[in-house]
């Protein structure tokens, strides 16, 4: 049995409009995961970062859809990071999994600093 694994580690780049008149950068995000596969395969699994809100950002609105046979969310226990895992079993059409949210980011500029004329 063929078993392809597709793991995205690294962190999702996020496109993000800004709202102008706030200052606060915010928006709808939505990516669209489209595992490519090999003929024959037979599980396609993947292993993508999950959004979470935290003290510099708010995500609301979530939601995962896709034609995956299963799928869940964890943390993992060493790092806490959170991932959604979603996996096909013998596909019969292209694996697709869209992940929505809105998030809005807070300034993480520390305007506190001050110039101690210091080299």
């Amino acid at each position: 049995m063929k078993l392809r694994i597709i793991s995205i580690a690294a962190v999702l780049s996020l496109l993000i409009t800004v709202n102008a008149s706030a200052g606060i950068p915010s928006g709808q995000l939505t990516f669209t995961l489209n595992p490519t596969t090999a003929d024959g395969v037979k599980s396609v699994i993947l292993w993508v970062p999950y959004p979470m809100s935290d003290g510099f950002q708010t995500v609301s609105n979530m939601s995962v859809s896709g034609n995956y046979e299963e799928s869940a969310i964890y943390r993992d226990p060493a790092s806490e990071a959170v991932y959604l895992y979603a996996a096909w079993h013998n596909p019969t059409e292209p694996p697709k999994c869209v992940m929505r949210f809105n998030l809005e980011q807070k300034d993480r500029r520390n305007t506190n600093i001050k110039d101690s004329g210091e080299n």
